[in-house]
This record gives C-alpha cells, structure tokens and sequence, in this order.
C-alpha cells in the first residue's frame, strides 16, 4: 500500500492505507450502546498497552532482535502480540448486547495482559481518576476520568485502577522509545500493517485505538486541542466502521488527522492526492482577523485578476 501518514510529533506512524483492488459492501451503522462499548474497549487496550507491566515486561528497542522463536524477550518472559489481541476481542466487543456480556469480554482482555480482575471488595484506591481528573490544571494531559465511567463494572473498574495506582513510569516500555537527543516518541515498534490493501472493520478500528491513544498519552498539547479528547472516538467510530472502501477509509483518516487542530499534522497519499488533485491556487494566504486574506501572488502572470 502506498499510504502515508505523518503527525505533529514527527516519527513514522502505524497505518498505510493504498488502492482498493474490490469494493465491499456497506456494513449496517453502529448503534449508540455499540459506539459505546468499542470506544470503551479502545480506551482500556490503549491504557494497558502502555501502562500494565505485564504487557511492557521491559523490553526496549534494542531487544528486537534478540527475541528467541518462543516470542520471550530477554528477560525470558512473554511477549504479548496486543494488536492481535485488539483484532481477536473486537468482534466480540462489537456484537455484545448488554452491558453485562461487554464487562465479562473486558475480564478476558484482562486476563490475556496478565492483570488479575480485582474484586472490589478487595480493592482500596489510593487516588482515583475522578480526583485525579480534577486536578488537570496541575496534570495537564493526565485524565483517567473514563474509568470511572457506568459503561464499566465495578470489577472492571477495580482493576483500571489498580493497574493506574501501581504503574512504574520509569519502566522502558515495549512499545515506546524515546528518540535520541530530541526525546519525542518513536513507534518504530508498532506493526505497519502496510500489505493490508483494504483494512476490514476490526483492523480499522486498531487504526483508531492506536491514534487516540498515541495523542491521548504522547502528545503534549492535547490539552490545547480545544475540545475534551475523550468525545474523539465516538465520533469517528462510526465512520471509519462503515467505510465502504480506500477513499471513504481515507477520507476518515484525514479528518481524524486535522481533528487535533495543529498544521503539523498530515495525511498523505496516492489516492487522496488523486481525488482532490494535485495542482494548488499560485497564491499565498493568511488568516489575518478572522478573515482569509491573499497577501501575495508569486507569479502575478499565472493567473487572472478581477476586481472585487
């Protein structure tokens, strides 16, 4: 596929997008308690991802070439394939009917990154996320408030936190570097996914739970988005759920891209270049008091002028 996607926090992303060989059919909308429980289920792989030591276990960049063919790291211990874990779950995520059957799929999300569900009964907090979510004037970009939302049971909920309260920063993560000198995130470690010509549904929604998790942990103006970042993925769940084919996919992605309101943020590709052209207006603008303005024409011949 010759798709590529580049963001603000400049390091080579997770998902290439390219030319549909067949068109499929439409799949049916999501219905709201559907949106409800994917985009949950994309905030609790996200979080376990990049916070359950289990999932981690330590294993830095530098590992990736020393995993022996029982998929252990160095350490010896196992390495968990969490995007197939994403794509094994998510149907099941998708045709849960009630509340109930959603919390008992989250329990065996649970259990395959190793977390033990907490009862609680057991269960003492030490800060919750509702507290700490208050607090965002100090955190910033710390907002854990989801866990507390009624979508989850309480053992559920239990053991977001008890996960939340136990995590160790200072643990290299698996999936997650830090570039030399600049320190901004590299994901070099993330499957591209790249000879993917069409992604099907559960595969574009690992597209979607990789970027908003990304921003939601990695980017440090996401409290400056200007909207709580919390809403993205139930506005996007539905269109990138439906997509028919590579346009319509791509359309998606491109406005999931601008959603964070920075202009370092882009979406590029054959075919996008294709439907929207690859010619430009030989003018130069600017946003000046609300109004956009033409402040320069760099090559007055090249076009008509009229008076206005």
């Amino acid at each position: 596929m010759d798709y590529k996607f580049k963001k603000c926090l400049c390091f080579p992303y997770w998902l290439v997008v390219a030319y549909l060989l067949s068109c499929s059919p439409k799949e049916p909308e999501a219905s709201d308690s559907q949106v409800k429980y994917i985009s949950a289920y994309c905030k609790v792989w996200g979080f376990m991802k990049y916070y359950s030591p289990h999932v981690n276990r330590q294993f830095t960049f530098f590992d990736k070439d020393r995993l022996d063919l029982s998929g252990k790291n160095p350490l010896g211990q196992p390495i968990i394939d969490w995007d197939s874990t994403f794509i094994r779950i998510y149907p099941e995520i998708a045709s849960a009917t009630d509340r109930t059957e959603f919390n008992q799929v989250l329990r065996d999300l649970l259990k395959a990154s190793g977390e033990t569900v907490t009862s609680v009964i057991n269960n003492t907090r030490v800060l919750s996320s509702a507290q700490i979510g208050n607090q965002i004037g100090k955190f910033n970009n710390i907002d854990h408030r989801w866990m507390d939302d009624s979508v989850f049971d309480q053992d559920v909920t239990a053991t977001l936190h008890e996960v939340e309260n136990t995590f160790q920063p200072f643990i290299i993560p698996r999936w997650i570097q830090a570039v030399d000198m600049a320190g901004n995130p590299d994901l070099r470690m993330e499957q591209p996914f790249d000879d993917t010509p069409y992604p099907d549904e559960p595969l574009r929604m690992l597209a979607l739970a990789r970027y908003w998790n990304v921003i939601n942990y990695f980017y440090p103006y996401k409290y400056k988005i200007g909207y709580d970042w919390n809403t993205t993925l139930d506005k996007y769940i539905p269109s990138l759920r439906i997509a028919k084919d590579t346009i319509d996919y791509q359309l998606a992605v491109l406005e999931l891209c601008n959603s964070i309101n920075d202009s370092h943020s882009f979406t590029d590709s054959k075919i996008l270049r294709t439907h929207f052209g690859d010619g430009y207006i030989p003018l130069r603008v600017e946003e000046i008091e609300g109004k956009t303005i033409i402040v320069r024409i760099p090559e007055p011949d090249s076009i008509n002028t009229v008076d206005m």
